[in-house]
């Protein structure tokens, strides 16, 4: 009979589990941002360039730190060894 275990290592970070979805919610905010550049000019001569572009810079900047907080809180990925009941490795 062969059990998973994990690893003796784990998470006690509460927001761990919040790190995907911050990460996939920092992509979902970069998308249109992106798409947004070729408009950037035009908007720019409408309202401003003093509004437009800090504007811009901070909702990406903004993006990218939730993305960063999200990598950073993302709990380890840990490899689960297959062992037999006497604690051993299973033979690959």
């Amino acid at each position: 009979m062969t059990t998973t275990w994990s690893s003796s290592a784990t998470t006690t970070d509460p927001a761990a589990p919040l790190a995907v979805p911050a990460m996939v919610l920092a992509v979902l905010m970069s998308t249109p941002a992106l798409t947004a550049l070729t408009r950037l000019p035009q908007w720019a001569s409408e309202y401003g360039p003093a509004l437009v572009y800090p504007a811009a810079l901070l909702y990406s900047a903004v993006a990218a730190r939730i993305w960063w907080w999200g990598a950073t809180h993302r709990p380890p990925r840990t490899r689960y060894v297959s062992r037999t009941r006497h604690g051993r490795p299973a033979r690959r």
